[in-house]
């Protein structure tokens, strides 16, 4: 059961993968962010 109480404590989140990939030559570019509001996805790109 001290194992249940541990999980509850601990913060678990989540983070977004943003990516991109360019049609034409195939290259690819990912970053992990925090969210995926608006500002945050036109930062991105």
């Amino acid at each position: 059961m001290g194992s249940t109480s541990a999980k509850k404590k601990a913060r678990i989140g989540y983070d977004y993968v943003h990516s991109a990939v360019d049609d034409h030559t195939r290259l690819a570019y990912s970053e992990i962010l925090g969210d995926e509001r608006g500002d945050t996805a036109a930062g991105f790109l």
